[in-house]
C-alpha cells in the first residue's frame, strides 16, 4: 500500500514540474478559441451583407492566402477554409465542396486558390451566388484575418476581419515552427499591407 502511495505521489509530482507535459486529452482538444474565432467571423460576415442571400443557392468557400503571395497558402489558410464551410453549413447555406470539383485551380499543398479573373466563370460553371476569399498576414505576435465575401460580378457584398494571436499552435499551421527549427528563428516580419 505504501508502494502504491509512493508511486501515485511520484507520478502527480513529475506531472506537475516544468517541462514535463503529458499527452493532450479530449477535454484539451475540445472546441477552443481558435475554431470559436473562425466561427464567429462567418456570423459577422453574414450579418454584414449589404444584398440578401438565398440559403437555397450555393457558395463557395476558398483557402485563405497569404496577403504577400496571393497564390501560396498554408495548412493554417486551409483549415480556416474548413471552418468557414462548415459554420456556413450549421447557418443553413448550401455550400459547395470544392474539393471534389475540378474548376477550381488547385497546387499541390496549397488547396482551392480562385483568381479573381476566374472568379465570374467559376461561379456560372457551379451557379454559386458568392464566393468567401480571404487572405492572412503575418505580424510578430498576431495574425490579421480578412474575409470578403464576392459577388460573381466581382462587387465585395460583405467583409470582416479579425486577429488571432500567434500562439504555437497558429505558428505550427502556419508552417513557423519548422522554419524556426531549421533556421533558428521564427519569421515574423510585421506586414504593412493590413
Amino acid at each position: 500500500m505504501k508502494l502504491l502511495i509512493l508511486i501515485f505521489t511520484v507520478c502527480a509530482l513529475t506531472a506537475c514540474l516544468p517541462g514535463v507535459r503529458s499527452e493532450p486529452t479530449y477535454h484539451d482538444t475540445r472546441p477552443n478559441d481558435f475554431v470559436n474565432a473562425n466561427y464567429t467571423a462567418v456570423e459577422k460576415l453574414m450579418v454584414g451583407l449589404n444584398r440578401p442571400l438565398s440559403k437555397s443557392a450555393p457558395l463557395l468557400v476558398t483557402t485563405l492566402v497569404n496577403i504577400d503571395s496571393l497564390e501560396e497558402s498554408s495548412r493554417l489558410g486551409r483549415t480556416i477554409s474548413e471552418h468557414i464551410q462548415t459554420k456556413l453549413s450549421h447557418l443553413g447555406f448550401a455550400v459547395i465542396e470544392v474539393k471534389m470539383r475540378g474548376d477550381l485551380k488547385m497546387k499541390p499543398d496549397q488547396g482551392e486558390l480562385l483568381l479573381s479573373r476566374e472568379l465570374k466563370e467559376i461561379s456560372q460553371t457551379a451557379k454559386a451566388q458568392a464566393v468567401v476569399v480571404g487572405t492572412y498576414s503575418q505580424a510578430k505576435e498576431t495574425l490579421y484575418i480578412n474575409l470578403k465575401l464576392v459577388a460573381p460580378d466581382n462587387v465585395v457584398i460583405s467583409a470582416y476581419g479579425y486577429t488571432l494571436p500567434l500562439d504555437s499552435n497558429v505558428s505550427s499551421l502556419l508552417g513557423t515552427n519548422e522554419k524556426a527549427k531549421t533556421t533558428g528563428k521564427v519569421n515574423r516580419t510585421p506586414s504593412t499591407d493590413w
